[in-house]
């Protein structure tokens, strides 16, 4: 039961960022969103504010968000707009 009350709260939060995100298009403002990856919701387990996962929470998602930028950097180094 708490798993899908977990994952409702993350699909509510997808679909407010999502709107936000494609809000901002329209100006043309370029947008990176990172979202929490299955680590990360390992980590977190039902209950993403648990005191008891902080620090377990915090330093898987200092991990994979780093991971993420790494590959953004590359991805970003190879797109042809960054080639001028």
């Amino acid at each position: 039961m708490l798993e899908r009350i977990a994952a409702a709260r993350r699909r509510r939060a997808s679909a407010a960022i999502d709107n936000e995100a494609r809000s901002l298009k329209p100006a043309g403002t370029r947008l990176v969103v990172l979202e929490p990856v299955l680590e990360d919701l390992h980590a977190m387990g039902s209950n993403p504010m648990a005191r008891d996962r902080a620090e377990r929470v915090i330093a898987t998602a200092r991990e994979t968000a780093a991971r993420a930028v790494r590959s953004l950097s590359l991805d970003a180094s190879l797109s042809p707009a960054s080639a001028g």
